[in-house]
């Protein structure tokens, strides 16, 4: 259960609730058409958001029926005593009360009715037939049983069972009493306490021992969570919500810490107020484990004792609205300040209340083989033996195929829709087959072992929907995009190339062989055919640090024909080219030719005249054509802060390369650069890469709209320089104040880790 503002949106503090809890369905409140915001709606991804009207065809209100119903299940109440037995065996009963309501309690009312529960039974929930039956003096039996069976037994003495059912007098319908006719009906020491703070207390924990010592309707159904979930660890045992009034959100807060087996208690500022020093007591008790004992739940305990949790491992928390919290913090100090007091207790805002404590397991977990063809995928689930039947989920958790939650992108994986499971076959609705979890991996709903099929999107894909899905008219590659592709292919994989361009001895050549404009380096810069720069195999052993004999004859006569094998790696992926400067005869052109044009020998490829050579070249390596317009269009830091990225994955990685993202800005279509575009595990990153140390303000404000309309997972900026300038600085900083996802910050202490281990 979630709460609503004013407006009909999710709380921001339940928005992230609601993204770890991982709904399958989302039933909406009545009147609401969507989820609000809209951003929320890619971020959990359901199977289908439910319309309240429409609820009945997911799920019966007939607790009775045997399908999965919105009421809990069931049990007898002769078969729920089974549970406590070891309390009976001491000569203890388990006392039962009821939620009741006076109207000059309106808070502890409404506590009432969340703490203890009620079964809904007003006669609009009666059908003709059952009007009927009621007019001829039968009560139906889907309309009786729990009610009488458990009241019947607090009832003051001069009411009777029947006084609790249905009844028809004087040609009309009588429905059950209502929480304010059981005040009068019920004995007081069976009614929940609306005054007294102590018993309060003592009732809410009573109720939520296990077993419990206090039996409400609550305590009559079954627990969700037995054999079917896994319990983490708790922040905290014992919450007690303060607030001047028990509304909407602290019923909700006090039901879902409840089902998260944190014992939860509700008292107003005035009552925590007014009676504050017999709440130290209560707490002064709790903290000397008073009470407690350590064999109970062995059943070798041989007296009446409550199992409250030790005192070492007490963690009380008290917790109110935001705008409230001053005011707790002033009560707060005044019990710490209390002598002899030994508890330990925090103050918390609701916000940090909101928790989420079972992991909930899959039935059966095998692996399965998934067949490929081009983009089409399939796999033959396997259903559970013991069931009854009905609808199952299964999550494909695999690697291959890790997704951003977006709807658009579960409409590309698969088109095809399944109808409701309802055992009579009525009132199906419709809803997509797949969703995409927080996890990021693909979950579909089935009825049987039947072939499933899917599409598996490639990445242009996938970011091509992510961006269009934000607005944008579209995305592509950028004119840049194929020398940093070209690179990388050539190097054999992303990890290879950023090795090349980020380690020694080949970030030195590479930062050599890129630069055409410094004269006083040593190599030649080529006028022809562009201007290019080329180094003889003794500047390449320099720049490499390989020794070179003093005697040049000696030189040539022995390793003139010895390439570092850096060198020959290169050569063999075609990052580096070797070949000639030759000059022509005929028209006194001077320039490089590729060694596999030359031969015996060449054509001048400006007047086309073929000759001998008249000296002896020299032996030449520059830079392949796309490689250095690669370095020259600063794919470096791109490539580093991809690698970056990868290694932080544990199961998929996908990028783009260096990209233009295009939109509509007053009728006119605009676009604008963006160098990082990836899926680390499912998860979309964007970023900037510099070789510089700033983002100027226009340039950065294009992401800051990006974080705004895409919501991506996360976004970085890398810079090969040492650190960012502080208006770059403030802008991240600024940013962090709003944007949801993580902000990665780069600079060469990163992409470069090997440099900077050895600078250390």
């Amino acid at each position: 259960m979630v709460p609503l503002s004013d407006q009909d949106e999710v709380f921001d503090k339940y928005q992230q609730f609601l993204i770890n809890f991982d709904p399958d369905l989302v039933v909406l409140a009545p009147d609401m058409e969507s989820i609000q915001p809209a951003s929320l709606r890619d971020q959990i991804c359901p199977f289908a958001f439910v319309p309240w009207d429409h609820v009945s065809q997911i799920a019966t209100y007939d607790p009775r029926r045997f399908e999965s119903g919105t009421n809990a299940t069931l049990g007898e109440l002769k078969d729920r005593r089974i549970d406590y037995n070891q309390w009976i065996e001491h000569g203890i009963s388990p006392k039962y009360m009821a939620a009741v309501a006076k109207k000059e309690y309106p808070n502890t009312s409404r506590l009432a009715l969340v703490a203890c529960g009620d079964i809904e039974s007003g006669k609009e929930s009666l059908n003709d037939l059952e009007k009927s039956m009621l007019s001829c003096g039968i009560i139906p039996s889907g309309k009786r049983g729990y009610h009488k069976q458990f009241l019947e037994e607090i009832l003051k003495p001069k009411y009777k069972p029947n006084d609790v059912e249905y009844n028809w007098q004087n040609g009309e319908i009588i429905p059950p009493p209502d929480r304010y006719n059981l005040a009068e009906m019920v004995h007081e020491g069976n009614q929940f306490p609306l005054f007294d703070s102590i018993e309060i207390l003592d009732t809410c924990r009573l109720m939520q021992l296990d077993p419990p010592q206090i039996i409400s309707f609550i305590n009559l159904t079954k627990s969700h969570y037995r054999g079917k979930t896994t319990k983490q660890k708790s922040p905290f045992n014992i919450v007690i919500l303060v607030s001047d009034n028990f509304g909407l959100e602290e019923a909700i807060l006090f039901w879902n810490l409840r089902a998260n087996e944190v014992d939860v208690v509700w008292l107003s500022f005035s009552k925590l107020e007014t009676d504050i020093n017999s709440i130290l007591d209560w707490l002064e008790k709790l903290s000397r484990g008073s009470g407690v004992c350590g064999v109970a739940h062995t059943g070798e305990c041989k007296a009446y004792t409550v199992c409250y949790p030790s005192p070492k491992d007490l963690d009380i928390v008290f917790s109110s609205p935001n705008n409230d919290i001053d005011r707790l913090g002033d009560i707060f100090n005044t019990l710490k300040d209390q002598e002899n007091i030994s508890a330990l207790w925090r103050i918390e805002t609701y916000n940090k209340t909101i928790v989420y404590n079972y992991l909930k397991s899959d039935l059966e977990r095998e692996h399965v083989m998934v067949a490929q063809k081009t983009s089409k995928s399939a796999f033959i689930p396997k259903m559970p033996q013991d069931t009854l039947g009905g609808m199952f989920t299964v999550t494909l958790e695999w690697d291959g195929l890790m997704l951003p939650q977006n709807d658009a992108l579960v409409k590309l994986t698969s088109s095809e829709k399944v109808k409701s499971y309802t055992p009579s076959g009525e009132d199906q609705i419709e809803m997509s087959r797949f969703r995409i979890t927080k996890d990021h991996f693909l979950k579909v709903q089935t009825n049987g072992e039947d072939k499933i099929e899917f599409n598996r999107p490639s990445t242009e894909q996938i970011i091509e929907i992510l961006f269009t899905s934000a607005g944008f008219s579209r995305i592509e590659r950028s004119s840049t995009a194929k020398y940093h592709t070209d690179f990388i292919t050539r190097a054999g994989s992303l990890e290879e190339a950023a090795r090349y361009v980020a380690t020694s001895p080949y970030s030195e050549l590479f930062k050599y062989l890129s630069d055409d404009s410094n004269d006083h380096k040593i190599g030649w810069l080529l006028k022809h055919p562009d201007k290019r720069r080329v180094l003889h195999h003794i500047h390449i052993r320099k720049i490499l640090k390989h020794p070179i004999p003093p005697e040049t004859e000696k030189y040539f006569d022995t390793v003139s024909d010895e390439l570092p094998n850096e060198v020959v790696e290169l050569l063999e992926k075609r990052v580096l080219e070797r070949g000639f400067l030759v000059k022509c005869d005929s028209c006194d052109f001077k320039s490089w030719y590729p060694a596999e044009h030359l031969g015996q020998v060449f054509k001048c490829s400006r007047c086309y005249q073929t000759q001998i050579y008249r000296s002896n070249p020299l032996w030449l390596y520059k830079l392949s054509e796309v490689t250095f317009q690669g370095f020259k269009c600063d794919m470096v830091v791109p490539i580093l802060a991809l690698n970056y990225l990868k290694h932080r994955s544990q199961h998929c990685f996908e990028w783009v390369p260096d990209s233009d993202v295009y939109g509509i800005k007053d009728s006119e279509e605009t676009n604008k650069n963006i160098d990082i575009v990836c899926v680390c595990d499912g998860r979309l990153f964007i970023g900037e890469a510099k070789s510089n140390d700033e983002i100027p303000g226009n340039q950065f404000s294009f992401y800051e709209d990006l974080c705004k309309r895409l919501e991506p997972d996360g976004i970085v900026f890398a810079t090969s320089k040492s650190k960012w300038k502080q208006g770059t600085k403030d802008r991240i900083e600024k940013l962090k104040e709003w944007f949801r996802g993580e902000i990665i910050e780069l600079t060469s202490k990163e992409l470069y880790p090997s440099q900077s281990n050895e600078n250390a």
